[in-house]
């Protein structure tokens, strides 16, 4: 499959954000109050670990990314939704970008989830074409990234 632009927008995105948030703030005051700081903070745990768990059912089944053999479509949240890692990506920029609260942040998250949602058809588009009918079926009764909306 391959690093598309989109892919490295996204990383790019995601990594500016991360670093542009813990420069602010290490070095002024975070400007949101400690409950609304708790509850981003509690977004990038969520989200890391979405995507941790399912990194590791990757790893499990011994799937490369740059080449899938088999079709991934069971076990965490691919019940629901055919991305979860990128919800994760989804979940982390939302964190970061609610703690950086400024225009700057937000700006990072809009390309990150722009490039995301992106990313996500692509990927979806070539599982489709490798996999035909098993991928339609599970398409079918899923949703892309977010389950019963996206």
């Amino acid at each position: 499959m391959g690093f598309s632009f989109w892919w490295i927008l996204k990383v790019f995105s995601g990594l500016s954000l991360i670093f542009y948030t813990l420069g602010k703030t290490y070095y002024t005051e975070t400007p949101i109050a400690w409950n609304k700081l708790f509850f981003f903070q509690c977004l990038i745990l969520i989200g890391a670990t979405v995507s941790l768990v399912h990194y590791q059912i990757f790893k499990k089944q011994k799937i490369r990314f740059s080449d899938p053999h088999q079709l991934v479509h069971s076990g965490g949240l691919f019940r629901w939704i055919r991305h979860p890692m990128y919800l994760g990506d989804f979940l982390i920029m939302a964190g970061f970008g609610g703690i950086a609260n400024d225009k700057i942040g937000i700006l990072f998250v809009i390309l990150g989830w722009i490039s995301l949602g992106i990313q996500c058809k692509i990927e979806d588009r070539l599982l489709g074409k490798q996999f035909g009918e098993a991928h339609q079926l599970w398409k079918s009764h899923t949703r892309l990234l977010f389950p019963g909306l996206f």
